[in-house]
């Protein structure tokens, strides 16, 4: 059976605003997504995922945030929405809830992260399962997300392969290191999109190896130089992409997006401080256990800011 859709280009991983009080800040969706849009490019979004603080989320509240970011791009691009489930059939209803809400695709989060599962990823049968009764009991197209070989919960390029004949696996999300994208790349390339989610420098060799987009959350920031970096990648302009990447988009690497998951750091925060200074949201507020950024981590996104071109230096600061 021929894939329902072939995911392509350059796809963020949009924040959650909030409130002062930690709700849902709706009207600072709106304007957001409608932000997201604008920049030419753009071909889809994804909401409710990790920068997208999903886990924080209430079920109703992953409801609205999807009606809001389908009612805004209004079927022009594809809407991803992240699907964190502990069960199968938690997450056979969070999906069919997404897709009544208006998501076109589900981004599938590993099941697998209790510590007793640990595991399960390396097996055959256990990830099967879960994918085949998510492709048979919704059937609406998928995207596996792919961890980090330090997160414990990596598949193996074998059991990705497997997945991958699902009909409704559509694309695989690589948020790994490059020699696991290399050995994934070879095991998959061509049966479903490849989408390259490393926030720091290894989305170029990703891209340059062959990539059919990007989906990081760091794109949230200088969205409009993660477009013009996969569309010179995409025109073979290779000197091109590569002095982007040296002189605008390592800045904000350094200072968003190092070591994620294993500092103390949180990312969700310093992208949220960065988008108010760049006035595209009202507040960085972050939903605890998340913590706010320091005003050491402030002044290095705002330095950030203005070696990668977004920001002057005579900018007020905020």
């Amino acid at each position: 059976m021929p894939k329902p859709l072939w995911l392509r280009g350059v796809i963020p991983a949009i924040v959650t605003p909030f409130r002062d009080d930690y709700s849902v800040d709706e009207d600072g969706l709106r304007r957001y997504v409608r932000a997201v849009l604008a920049v030419p490019g753009v071909s889809g979004v994804l909401c409710n995922g990790y920068t997208g603080e999903g886990g924080a989320l209430t079920p109703e509240e992953r409801r609205r945030c999807i009606e809001i970011c389908a009612g805004e791009i209004g079927g022009r691009v594809p809407l991803i929405a992240g699907i964190d489930a502990r069960s199968t059939a938690e997450a056979v209803e969070a999906a069919r809830d997404a897709v009544r809400a208006g998501a076109t695709v589900i981004q599938v989060n590993s099941p697998f992260e209790h510590l007793l599962r640990r595991g399960f990823p390396r097996t055959m049968e256990a990830p099967l399962r879960y994918f085949g009764t998510l492709n048979d009991e919704v059937g609406v197209p998928m995207l596996v997300f792919q961890y980090p070989a330090w997160s414990g919960l990596t598949y193996p390029p074998e059991v990705l392969a497997r997945l991958a004949e699902l009909p409704y696996v559509v694309a695989v999300k690589e948020a790994v290191d490059l020699e696991t994208y290399v050995a994934d790349f070879d095991a998959l390339h061509g049966t479903v999109a490849l989408f390259a989610d490393h926030n720091g420098y290894t989305l170029l060799p990703m891209l340059l190896l062959g990539a059919d987009g990007t989906m990081v959350g760091i794109s949230n920031v200088g969205l409009e130089l993660y477009v013009e970096l996969f569309e010179a990648v995409q025109h073979r302009e290779f000197q091109r992409a590569v002095d982007l990447t040296n002189t605008r988009l390592r800045p904000l690497m350094r200072v968003l997006a190092t070591d994620l998951g294993r500092t103390p750091t949180s990312f969700v925060s310093k992208v949220k401080e960065a988008l108010v200074m760049l006035g595209r949201l009202d507040r960085a507020v972050v939903r605890p256990p998340e913590v706010p950024v320091t005003a050491a981590e402030r002044r290095e996104i705002r330095q950030a800011l203005t070696a990668a071109g977004l920001l002057s230096a005579a900018a007020p600061v905020v």
